[in-house]
């Protein structure tokens, strides 16, 4: 009878030493999920700086693009004035 005991006593001890492992496996998981959350919120808050990054470059690319579709305009507006005003005196 008393080994009968001793051997439930041996299957309870390693049962509780088997719970234990498994909260400490537990334990570990959920530091590794706290810090991808805590990855991850950090490449969200890079992501939308470099999203602001690029509207800014691309709204300064667009107006610099403005500036010279405005500049090649007065380009040609003087040259076709050059040039009706060299026809008028050629003639």
């Amino acid at each position: 009878m008393e080994e009968r005991f001793n051997k439930l006593e041996g299957m309870i001890s390693q049962l509780i030493q088997m719970v234990g492992n498994m909260k400490a496996d537990q334990d570990e998981m959920k530091r590794d999920q706290m810090e991808m959350k805590r990855d991850l919120g950090e490449m969200k808050k890079d992501q939308m700086e470099m999203k602001r990054d690029n509207e800014h470059a691309h709204k300064e690319m667009a107006e610099t693009l403005k500036s010279l579709e405005s500049d090649q305009d007065f380009i040609w507006q003087k040259a076709v004035k050059n040039e009706r005003d060299i026809a008028r005196y050629v003639k």
